[in-house]
């Protein structure tokens, strides 16, 4: 059974997050922000987790194709402390994971299965054996849920996006015979990233029906 906690997903011995997006804050100091390090924010969270492994569904860092100065600088030492922590890393490559093997000696795949539930970041085609799980979780998408508040002012909270499969839909248009019923979209686990208030399902979004929105406490928002 998997558990949301925050921007977190137990499930079994895993634990799970996506878009840290380390090194973002180089970007945002050049647009006129000071914005400080979250990547010890970060590491002190996970480190409070307990499995057997930790799988990062993508976004590692931001940089799309190279890496920063404070990428090449945090990105090694964190994921070699999670890695001490949890003795696996897998890393499901995401868009702004270019040249991520270079930094890590963390495994880097394109998809991941696990006990039925397969791991994609969501910006590119799954393999075939991730139509095959029950699930896909993913990231990429940032979601967020927008409303007013009490003072007319817009809001945004980081959330978590369930929907159903269109098998048929999948097998008509791709040619896909899957067997996978659920995708479930996973929050930023970095913080900065409030979210899009569209709500998509990355490469899926055309196959998929929204079920449900969860805030990241678990309440249940649509």
């Amino acid at each position: 059974m998997m558990q949301f906690l925050d921007r977190v997903l137990l499930y079994k011995e895993a634990v799970c997050v996506t878009d840290l997006h380390i090194g973002v804050e180089a970007g945002m100091e050049k647009q006129g922000y000071n914005v400080p390090s979250q990547t010890k924010k970060m590491l002190d969270e996970l480190m409070g987790y307990s499995g057997k492994f930790l799988i990062i569904v993508g976004d590692v860092k931001h940089s799309v194709s190279r890496a920063s100065k404070q990428e090449n600088r945090e990105v090694p030492a964190f994921l070699r402390l999670l890695k001490e922590k949890f003795g696996r890393v897998v890393i499901c490559k995401g868009n702004h994971d270019g040249r991520i093997e270079q930094l890590t000696d963390a495994e880097v795949v394109k998809d991941f299965v696990y006990e039925g539930v397969g791991f994609t970041h969501g910006h590119r085609w799954p393999g075939k054996e991730v139509f095959d799980c029950h699930t896909i979780v993913m990231g990429h998408v940032h979601p967020a849920f927008t409303y007013r508040d009490h003072l007319n002012r817009v809001q945004r909270r980081q959330c978590w996006l369930i929907g159903t499969v269109k098998r048929k839909k999948l097998e008509r248009e791709k040619g896909v015979k899957a067997k996978v019923k659920r995708v479930v979209v996973m929050p930023a686990f970095n913080k900065i990233f409030y979210g899009r208030r569209k709500h998509e399902f990355g490469v899926l979004t055309d196959f998929v029906t929204k079920t449900d929105v969860l805030l990241t406490d678990r309440t249940k928002v649509f």
